[in-house]
């Protein structure tokens, strides 16, 4: 019962963690309302297929060549 319980005891803990930090308005209200302008730019299309190429490891070739610009 430790791992069922465990998770949501710390999610709770973070979140009251969360919400007593200075400024914390400002991060949910940025999370909340999103820039739907980005929406028709070219590169945030290319940088979703490239996420979902990397999750779905049809590029997988590809994590070695980019883990080594880091």
């Amino acid at each position: 019962y430790v791992f069922t319980i465990l998770p949501y005891i710390l999610l709770t803990v973070l979140l009251i963690r969360g919400v007593t930090l200075t400024g914390y308005q400002d991060g949910i209200a940025y999370y909340l309302n999103p820039k739907v302008e980005l929406l028709a730019e070219p590169s945030t299309w290319s940088d979703a297929a490239v996420q979902i190429f990397y999750s779905t490891s049809t590029s997988s070739g590809a994590l070695i060549a980019m883990s080594s610009f880091n």
